[in-house]
């Protein structure tokens, strides 16, 4: 119960600092070897056709939304899938808040893929999300997009690939599909 609230304390304090990318570590959410670039994540948006989603409160700048995988806006998605192709990385979220930045709490599921994508099984890693720095969405004012994605491990982290091999981060930050860094 203390690593979540010291969790969400650190969480709450990286939004608040604006997030330029120095609180986390930047890479591809998927985790997987050969997969996106740092900083790019192959895709994101809501697991399956038939969201589920919650009107979001707005504000004097207008709704906030994801954008799914289909291009559709959701307010408050429960499923936030990170590789549209073939769903093997997502994220289930009870979300806290939904304003100009969104706080919950969930899982972080990835496919093992071993022995293979279509054999391996799915594996939850507990962890707190934020979506944060929303900018205006062309053609839907006043609704805005958000364009930032950080997640906290707060239990057993997941692997991750990079240029240095292998690595356990804490924290991932990513620029959401569609938006420049």
């Amino acid at each position: 119960m203390r690593l979540l609230k010291t969790s969400a304390t650190v969480l709450v304090a990286i939004v608040l600092a604006g997030c330029a990318g120095t609180a986390g570590t930047h890479t591809a959410l998927t985790g997987h070897a050969g997969g996106a670039a740092p900083g790019d994540l192959t895709a994101t948006g809501t697991r399956g056709t038939a969201a589920t989603s919650r009107r979001a409160g707005t504000d004097p700048a207008g709704r906030v939304v994801e954008i799914n995988c289909l291009g559709r806006a959701h307010a408050r998605p429960a499923d936030i899938v990170l590789t549209c192709a073939d769903e093997n990385t997502y994220l289930h979220v009870s979300w806290l808040h939904w304003r100009t930045a969104a706080f919950g709490r969930g899982g972080y599921y990835r496919n093992t893929c071993t022995p293979s994508c279509a054999r391996g099984h799915t594996v939850r890693y507990p962890a707190l999300v934020t979506l944060w720095r929303p900018v205006a969405l062309p053609g839907h004012r006043p609704e805005r997009s958000f364009t930032r994605l950080t997640v906290i491990f707060t239990g057993r982290r997941p692997a991750f690939y990079g240029s240095n091999g292998k690595y356990y981060p804490r924290t991932v930050t990513a620029v959401l599909p569609g938006h420049s860094a």
